[in-house]
């Protein structure tokens, strides 16, 4: 017995893009349920899922989502399905389990954008795109103060599936990104003083998109992963999914001459920022199906790259959050076509060596989802997709769902 799962995605757009985002996947019932047996015998009860009785107004993917100064959380834009993008946000309250309706709408629909808090506290939104199909270079800045959206300048490019990184002193990057009809290379920088972006003169050595942008430390920023043109997937002799790594080095403005690779290419992986020289590196595609399990660790001081250890599954479009304990947690996403329900909690036994042990269970099946860290060491978990919708007739769609896990 064979059953599709038709993923609507709402990441970027593009020719190249659109192919990984409406995937028809097949998977037998029958051995997945065998091996899920197998899993749940290793499961080390540790942590739990805590469904929130509250649903947000709209199920969402492809969305943004930013803990605010004062403790509410900030959920906006984002995909409805084959709707497009929203332009709509809502702000959650925690600790009374409240959802309120923020106000005022972003300037324009955006999925797939990035955001970066300012140092007033504001949210700065930028690109994303409006229909799955159009990339667009509009900002929107959220006041808490007030709950309103005003349009900000701007970028320089039109930019979906982009990077983008927050500075020390304010400044943001903008790395990438489709332009509605391929990746590009360009970068540019965002002046807070100025409200203005300017494009640098720094290119990334291959273009990408669907990567990702990771602060190591205020000198270093690494870009991995993600995906090209077919003409530079040639390079990398694996069409069109990247294996390479790029470092940024934030005081020149420039990109550094290393060149680093990964065992595999990845797209909607994770990188995670472990320490001020080290990002770890989980999960993703690297082809159009296969997902890996292989997690490795980044060393932008040494200039190294080295596995460190396995997943228990091979998932793309996961979370993956630190915990206070120094442990990680790796939630959801997708294997081989099959949506996620549970996580794995993982620890580094040694600097080089990862184990993972199954952990709790969510809810529900999701992917794209994100993971926000609460207070007390707790992570929300907010939308994505999933394969039992809340949108009738339809075989997977996005998530109004939230719940919190709690270690």
């Amino acid at each position: 017995m064979t059953a599709k799962i038709r993923i609507h995605m709402s990441n970027p757009p593009g020719k190249r893009v659109t192919q990984v985002f409406l995937l028809t996947l097949l998977f037998v019932l029958q051995p997945i349920s065998a091996f899920a047996d197998i899993v749940q015998r290793r499961v080390s009860n540790d942590g739990r899922f805590v469904k929130l009785p509250q649903l947000l107004t709209y199920g969402r993917s492809g969305h943004n989502v930013e803990l605010l100064n004062d403790g509410r959380v900030l959920v906006a834009g984002g995909a409805w399905g084959d709707f497009g993008g929203e332009n709509s946000s809502e702000v959650l309250k925690i600790s009374d389990q409240r959802v309120r309706f923020a106000g005022q709408k972003m300037s324009t629909l955006r999925s797939a954008a990035t955001h970066a808090k300012l140092s007033d506290g504001r949210i700065l939104f930028m690109g994303g795109s409006t229909d799955f199909e159009t990339a667009i270079s509009t900002t929107d800045i959220f006041d808490p103060t007030t709950n309103t959206f005003t349009p900000g300048s701007e970028m320089m490019k039109e930019r979906s599936g982009h990077a983008s990184v927050a500075l020390p002193d304010g400044r943001i990057l903008v790395f990438g990104g489709t332009d509605s009809n391929e990746p590009q290379d360009s970068v540019e920088i965002y002046d807070p003083l100025q409200g203005s972006f300017r494009l640098l003169d720094a290119r990334l050595e291959i273009p990408r998109a669907n990567h990702t942008a990771t602060l190591v430390n205020e000198h270093t920023v690494a870009i991995v992963g993600g995906e090209t043109t077919p003409s530079e997937s040639e390079r990398e002799s694996a069409a069109p999914f990247l294996g390479s790594i790029e470092l940024f080095d934030v005081p020149s403005l420039q990109f550094s001459n290393v060149k680093l690779k990964m065992t595999a290419p990845r797209i909607y992986h994770t990188a995670t920022r472990l320490d001020a020289r080290r990002v770890l590196i989980a999960g993703g595609l690297s082809d159009f199906v296969k997902g890996s399990n292989v997690v490795e660790v980044l060393d932008v001081v040494e200039r190294s790259i080295a596995r460190v250890g396995y997943t228990l599954r091979a998932r793309s479009m996961h979370s993956l959050s630190l915990l206070q304990d120094g442990t990680f947690l790796v939630a959801g996403g997708v294997e081989n076509g099959v949506p996620l329900a549970d996580s794995e909690r993982c620890s580094f036994i040694t600097a080089d060596d990862v184990n993972c042990l199954s952990a709790a269970k969510m809810q529900r099946a999701r992917w794209g989802h994100t993971a926000t860290p609460l207070s007390q060491g707790s992570l929300l978990f907010i939308g994505g997709l999933t394969n039992t919708p809340e949108i009738p007739g339809r075989s997977s769609g996005p998530m109004r769902g939230m719940e919190i896990y709690k270690p």
